[in-house]
């Protein structure tokens, strides 16, 4: 969903949140490190704004399940914005209060600082594109996202979800 939209520059498996250093999946998975599964999105801000990509990723997870997502269950799978500027986590906090408002519910979606990023094991990388079964429906349906985002020196942002 990510990697095609425009603005997108390259998309990167990988962990954030958690308390040790160079996790690896299984340990993630098993909830023995305290990270999410996350993806790290750079991105052109001239092409494509952070709200934007913002409402892509609440477009395709479900933004009120606080245990997970879909049928993934446990920290590493729920989901979280990881901020690095003040403009970053009010936004944030914005979209998520519109989002309360207009359906009536609470959101599940943590907002924390962003530390971290840990790229994951190659075969975790572009893990959806090598499955056919995920090819044939539709990534809102079955894609889980966790968020964060840090500014990159070079007037690019890093934006930072689950996969």
């Amino acid at each position: 969903m990510f990697a095609r939209h425009t603005g997108v520059l390259g998309v990167k498996s990988g962990y954030s949140g958690g308390r040790e250093q160079n996790p690896t999946y299984e340990a993630v998975k098993h909830q023995q490190t305290g990270h999410r599964e996350t993806i790290r999105v750079e991105y052109d801000p001239e092409a494509v704004s952070f709200g934007e990509l913002l409402d892509l990723f609440l477009q395709n997870t479900d933004p009120f399940d606080a245990d997970g997502q879909f049928i993934d269950r446990g920290h590493s799978d729920t989901l979280a914005g990881y901020w690095q500027t003040a403009a970053e986590k009010e936004i944030t906090e914005e979209k998520l209060k519109r989002l309360e408002e207009t359906s009536g519910k609470k959101t599940g979606v943590a907002i924390e600082p962003f530390d971290t990023f840990w790229l994951a094991e190659e075969s975790h990388q572009d893990y959806y594109q090598r499955l056919l079964y995920l090819q044939l429906y539709s990534l809102t349906e079955l894609q889980h996202l966790v968020l964060m985002f840090y500014p990159h020196r070079n007037n690019f942002f890093y934006f930072y979800l689950l996969i």
